[in-house]
């Protein structure tokens, strides 16, 4: 979805010449969202709270759509919320069909809409003079999204993310990098746990690391 100053928003789909109005308020994607990362929840569960909190629908409604339909309708909102999503190229594989464990770093997310509430907040009093508080229940997720991806470099979450990208230098002396990391720790995300302990670790341990994790994959 793109933010349209000519047109506004316009958040009503058409799927199988059926119109729903989406509530896509930001605090309302947020808290669904919040479910979504979840995972200990089914996918099945996650798209049907979708459609009840961002789809408008009721329980009644729901029964009465097919399967197929509620799909759809899930990948609207999910265009809506994130854009559209690359396609992920599938796994390497050998001669004989085996899965090939590449030798990557796990990934790095360096910010969170969850975890970095406080920093999000914060940049938005500091660079916009908005209190998100009193915008829950109107404003609307794109027009959140664009103020986030606009805020300054002097922003706190900003300097958040450039502590968390920041990389360590080949050549620098312990207390440097003992310096780095426990500035990176200090605003570390849950989720990167993995992507922070192999950070940390020097050729050797990273090499065990890859091995390993061939290990576990040969085992599967």
């Amino acid at each position: 979805m793109t933010l349209s100053l000519a047109w506004g928003l316009n958040d009503e789909v058409e799927i199988a010449g059926n119109h729903y109005q989406l509530n896509l308020e930001f605090s309302s994607v947020l808290r669904w969202y919040e479910v979504f990362q979840n995972e200990e929840e089914s996918e099945h569960f996650k798209v049907l709270l979708a459609l009840v909190m961002l789809g408008n629908l009721t329980e009644e409604e729901l029964e009465m759509i097919p399967w197929e339909q509620k799909e759809q309708l899930f990948t609207v909102i999910l265009k809506k919320i994130f854009g559209e999503v690359k396609n992920i190229a599938g796994e390497n594989k050998d001669l004989m069909g085996n899965v090939l464990i590449e030798e990557r770093p796990p990934e790095t997310k360096y910010y969170d809409l969850i975890e970095d509430t406080p920093y999000i907040y914060a940049s938005f009093r500091q660079d916009y003079g908005i209190n998100l508080m009193e915008e829950r229940g109107r404003m609307h997720w794109e027009e959140f999204s664009v103020l986030l991806s606009g805020l300054s470099e002097q922003t706190k979450l900003r300097k958040v993310i450039d502590i968390r990208r920041m990389k360590i230098p080949e050549k620098c002396s312990m207390e440097e990098r003992q310096q780095i990391l426990e500035a990176k720790k200090a605003v570390a995300l849950k989720t990167n746990h993995e992507a922070a302990v192999f950070e940390a670790m020097d050729l050797v341990e990273r090499r065990r690391w890859y091995e390993e994790k061939q290990k576990r994959g040969e085992r599967k």
